[in-house]
């Protein structure tokens, strides 16, 4: 239930963009230096290698929070599991629908690919080296600059969204693994994930990164990866490993 429920909320992210029929551009950013920015940073939070550091941190915080329910083994083998194979489908899907990202769609539909005798299926046969400057300096303006420079370190295909896909994986493990936790740190640690998942789909279709159905996509996935996860791998892990920790046993008054 929390699952499918968390998963929902987050369909909603892309659902607005879908409503307000948005479609991103790169003089948007214009007089946006600020949120551009702000936007760039959050991001890293699920980008190599700074994504490294969230996932020791919310490692860390969910070993904390189910200590009392599992073996840490099996909250490090589950999580790792989780980004594991979320990762390993997201990086097959790319590969097979190779979907150009917004920001390279726009380039062609400007010209500015055609400058260079390029189109998008081109563009993507050249080296990621020998694409970052057709990238980085296709505007002399500073504050699309300051957009079009992270883009530059962003040279892979848009299908489906590898920072929805890891943000949404580590929302529902707490939901997963904190389902009969109902203590207050239990529901401010969701609460926060909630938040950061939901800013991080918005921060990838702002920066040009993604459009809508790949944020839709990456949810389903991990939705259904993680009923599977918690419906079937870990009850039955449950059984044959006793993952669950024993209880004390009361000493005994002889």
């Amino acid at each position: 239930m929390g699952l499918s429920l968390l998963s929902a909320l987050m369909l909603c992210m892309p659902c607005y963009f879908w409503l307000t029929d948005y479609h991103w551009a790169l003089n948007q950013h214009v007089g946006h230096s600020d949120e551009s920015l702000f936007w760039i940073v959050f991001t890293q939070t699920g980008s190599p290698p700074y994504a490294v550091i969230t996932v020791l941190i919310l490692l860390i915080l969910l070993l904390y929070l189910t200590r009392k329910s599992y073996r840490w083994q099996t909250v490090v083998i589950v999580c790792a599991v989780s980004l594991g194979t979320t990762q390993a489908i997201k990086s097959g899907i790319k590969q097979l629908v190779t979907e150009p990202r917004p920001y390279v769609a726009q380039m062609q539909t400007t010209g500015y690919l055609q400058s260079f005798d390029l189109t998008e299926k081109s563009y993507y046969q050249l080296k990621k080296k020998e694409r970052a400057p057709i990238v980085r300096d296709r505007t002399a303006i500073a504050d699309e600059w300051l957009v079009t420079d992270y883009q530059a370190t962003e040279l892979g295909y848009s299908f489906p969204s590898g920072h929805t896909i890891f943000a949404v994986s580590w929302l529902l493990l707490a939901v997963g693994f904190l389902a009969k936790n109902r203590t207050a740190v239990a529901w401010l640690f969701q609460a926060a994930l909630t938040i950061w998942a939901a800013a991080i789909l918005y921060s990838r279709v702002w920066l040009g990164m993604h459009y809508p159905i790949d944020l839709s996509t990456s949810i389903l996935l991990a939705w259904v990866v993680h009923l599977i996860l918690f419906g079937l791998c870990v009850p039955h892990w449950e059984k044959k490993f006793q993952i669950i920790p024993k209880e004390p046993q009361p000493k005994s008054d002889r």
